[in-house]
């Protein structure tokens, strides 16, 4: 489960469900985002290192994300691990910057 799966792997392609209170309570959550911290660890193409990864990119359809910026070359980011996230409200501003997905290599935007 710490690998990265293929882009054709359903986890990407479905909408996930929450992570359940049970699941917090009997390991699961802890476990999948230990899983999640070692894949992005792994994580290194061609000099670029991860920022952030979903639980789907390890094949698991539950809505959990975590960043931990895997750079030495610039200031890092704050990590995080958010469990079913809301987006309660957005910014109008706006910053174009390159972006990149783990689960789709080698396709940058």
């Amino acid at each position: 489960m710490s690998k990265l799966v293929a882009q054709n792997h359903p986890a990407l392609h479905t909408i996930c469900d929450d992570v359940t209170t049970e699941e917090i309570e009997n390991g699961f959550a802890e476990k999948l985002i230990k899983h999640m911290h070692d894949a992005i660890k792994t994580y290194n193409v061609e000099g670029f290192t991860a920022v952030a990864i979903a639980a789907p990119q390890i094949g698991v359809a539950k809505r959990v994300f975590i960043i931990d910026d895997q750079s030495t070359d610039r200031d890092s980011l704050p990590s995080i691990v958010a469990i079913n996230p809301k987006i309660l409200r957005s910014s109008k501003k706006t910053h174009v910057v390159g972006e990149g997905c783990l689960s789709v290599p080698e396709l940058y935007g």
